[in-house]
């Protein structure tokens, strides 16, 4: 009989509750004998259902790694053309250009064919971007890269070397063809003024050309031959083609320019482990793409591109929130100078230094304008910046960051080891004045900085005029006279007799700082301490007014006044500095005075801004002897229990309460309660604003130590402090009433 298999691995569908599938594989076989009667199938399923699955899961896995891999090629090819070409016009850049460019001087070398290297130079161009903007600045150097591009033969290196030059190098040419070529290059972009893309009147390019010796073999040195060419182009009036030789005479032309190969693998495990590591790459490409399309590789700060993006941000968050955002455009003055002086890798050296310069000043805590952090400064061009300044609400607000600015770019650069001083020219526009849009807004920041070029001033800066107020345009011109105010000897430091109320005796006085203007008159501190805060003058402000009142104190000791003693006003700004408790000792070992005859006043305010920095300033200063106070206290919001952590001496009752304590009894009770809570914590208390015999009366009868106002003296000279204190006799004045 036939006793053969019948069937063999048919696959086999079985539905499953919940509309699951099962797959069986099946074969069935005759078994028994047909002679016995005794005959029957053999029916084998083999379940072949995770097996199934198996096989389409690494099937997803292998497409997926056929996609990550070509993924991964796409982005190393985008990268590679971003990491050797100029974003803006496609040619190699720098880095690529001095690569390619040393292996085309080893070939030469090699085969001795003759090489030439020309730099072209785009004529007027800062009066090209002033004149017209960036934007058709860009377009500029990106059609003046195209004509390059046209001219150069397949071989031919052309790259963009920084800024608005360009280098190519042309193996196989010698001096005269590359004259030839250089003479192609400079006609044909005198032919790009006009067009409708560039509305220019004239564009023209300088060029110089230098040739291969056998003596040279470093590409720096035919760049720099070929530069000092390009500068006798630029000085014999522009426009023209001169080749180096060793005594620089000019020659015009006259008719005479890795793929990845993503293993397969044929288990899942390992699939999936490589699609991870594939996967994490094209991550890791994608992070560095971007960061190679908006971040300056030289300083790592944003360009131009991201720039605008965040600040068109900014502006929307601006009209949500009512407030401003500003635009400042930073140019370094005489940059081509620099980098005919230095070369270009110093330079580069020296605005990276700028940039740190630039972050550390807006980083910096105490700025009156809230800084974000990230999108603030980026590189627009090569030799200039722009910040944004969020959260305006005053033009104000943005020259306290000019002022800053001003500063930290008024201090040398070290270049080569020499100290060079770098001009620099800022221009300000702010939102909606200066314009609605990130590209508007740009553009007047930057005409405002080529205003602030035309001033003579190492460092100058201009405000867009449609920004500027009256209150904005005092505020700028009190900033400008504040400098120098010092030196002029316009400052001086006026003192305020303190009265103790037990033994009704002169015991001190607070020293308070005037400054007499030329033309203003007297500038009440308020008017200039913030501004002086800012622009960093409080210190050297300070300074003056500690050394002015310790000599005034020495004078009052050597008269025979030995228990007099003096306070002293310190900023926010210089409690915040560590070298604090030196800067307030020195000069007081340096005369030999007793510590605790000096008395440093703090306003709540700073304590509370400072927090955990101001407590450790007050113990260090009263470790050293001196004595210490809270000034105006009431007026802030001083909590109990941070007072009494507060390792004061004394505190100041602001003269709010004091004139209000004659109005009824609500606001005595006020003032008697602070005494009281001041004794509890053992601390000295003073009453300020003290103007009449009642307020005196009332306030020695709740237990205050000590008053001050201008029932027992005004604000008074030097000179005329001492004739008060002599007038006292003892010294002594209000003698106590019943």
């Amino acid at each position: 009989g036939n006793t053969g298999i019948k069937l063999a691995d048919k696959p086999l569908t079985l539905a499953t509750a919940g509309d699951g599938e099962r797959l069986l594989m099946t074969s069935c076989a005759r078994i028994g004998s047909q002679e016995e009667g005794k005959q029957g199938v053999l029916v084998t399923f083999n379940d072949m259902t995770a097996i199934e699955h198996k096989n389409r899961e690494l099937a997803t896995t292998l497409e997926r790694l056929r996609e990550a891999n070509e993924a991964i090629t796409e982005q190393n090819a985008r990268l590679e053309i971003l990491a050797t070409c100029d974003p803006l016009t496609g040619i190699a850049n720098r880095r690529s250009l001095m690569d390619g460019f040393g292996e085309f001087i080893a070939e030469a070398q090699v085969t001795e064919q003759p090489l030439a290297c020309l730099i072209a130079d785009i004529d007027h161009f800062k009066s090209i971007n002033d004149t017209f903007g960036h934007s058709v600045g860009d377009d500029v150097i990106k059609a003046v890269a195209d004509v390059l591009r046209r001219n150069s033969r397949e071989g031919d290196l052309v790259g963009r070397y920084g800024g608005e030059e360009f280098v190519m190098v042309l193996p196989g040419l010698d001096g005269v063809d590359a004259l030839d070529a250089a003479e192609r290059i400079r006609r044909e972009t005198r032919k790009l003024a006009g067009s409708p893309e560039l509305p220019l009147q004239r564009l023209s390019t300088s060029i110089g050309v230098s040739v291969l010796d056998r003596n040279t073999n470093d590409p720096r040195k035919l760049i720099e031959r070929a530069d000092q060419a390009l500068y006798y182009s630029k000085e014999n009036g522009r426009d023209q083609v001169t080749l180096w030789h060793a005594q620089l005479s000019a020659t015009e032309s006259e008719a005479a320019k890795d793929t990845r190969e993503g293993g397969r693998s044929t288990v899942l495990e390992q699939s999936r482990d490589r699609i991870a590591e594939l996967e994490e790459e094209l991550e890791q490409r994608t992070r560095e793409l971007a960061q190679v399309q908006q971040y300056d590789t030289l300083t790592g700060v944003p360009t131009r591109t991201l720039f605008l993006q965040r600040l068109d941000n900014e502006i929307i968050r601006a009209e949500r929130q009512r407030t401003s955002v500003g635009v400042l455009s930073l140019e370094v003055s005489g940059f081509r100078d620099l980098v005919a002086g230095f070369g270009h890798e110093a330079c580069d050296v020296m605005i990276k230094e700028l940039v740190n310069r630039l972050q550390h000043v807006l980083r910096r805590t105490d700025v009156v304008t809230d800084l974000a952090e990230e999108c603030m400064l980026s590189r627009i061009t090569s030799n200039g910046f722009g910040i944004v300044l969020t959260d305006l609400h005053e033009v104000t607000e943005a020259m306290s960051v000019v002022t800053r600015l001003r500063k930290t770019l008024a201090a040398p650069f070290r270049v080569q080891g020499r100290n060079v001083y770098v001009g620099a020219c800022l221009g300000v526009a702010l939102y909606p004045h200066g314009g609605r849009s990130s590209e508007a807004l740009l553009d007047r920041a930057s005409k405002a900085c080529a205003e602030a070029a035309l001033i003579p001033e190492k460092i100058a800066h201009v405000f867009d005029s449609d920004i500027m107020d009256t209150r904005s345009r005092d505020y700028i011109d009190l900033e400008s006279d504040l400098h120098g105010a010092l030196e002029r000897g316009e400052f001086d430091v006026h003192f305020q007799p303190r009265l103790d109320l037990d033994r009704r005796v002169i015991t001190g006085a607070e020293a308070l700082v005037r400054w007499h203007h030329p033309e203003r008159g007297n500038v009440p501190p308020p008017d200039f301490i913030h501004i002086a805060e800012t622009n960093g003058l409080i210190h050297e402000i300070s300074r003056f007014v500690l050394e002015r009142s310790l000599d005034n104190l020495e004078h009052w000791h050597e008269l025979g006044w030995h228990h007099m003693k003096v306070s002293i006003n310190i900023s926010p700004v210089q409690l915040r500095e560590p070298a604090l408790v030196e800067y307030v000792l020195e000069p007081i070992r340096r005369r030999g005075i007793d510590p605790d005859h000096l008395e440093i006043e703090l306003t709540e305010t700073s304590v509370i801004d400072t927090g955990e920095r101001a407590i450790n300033a007050i113990a260090a200063l009263r470790e050293c002897g001196l004595v210490v106070s809270m000034d105006d206290f009431g007026t802030g919001y001083t909590s109990l229990a941070l007072l009494a952590d507060l390792p004061l001496d004394t505190i100041k009752i602001d003269r709010s309460f004091v004139m209000d304590m004659q109005a009824g009894e609500r606001s005595a009770a006020i003032v008697e309660s602070v005494i009281n809570m001041a004794h509890a914590l053992s601390l000295r208390v003073v009453g300020e604003g003290v103007e009449t015999n009642d307020q005196l009366t009332t306030l020695a009868g709740l237990g205050c130590n000590e008053a001050q106002g201008y029932l027992i003296g005004k604000p008074m000279s030097s000179d005329d402090f001492l004739a008060f204190l002599r007038h006292q006799g003892r010294p002594e004045i209000l003698r106590k009433t019943a």
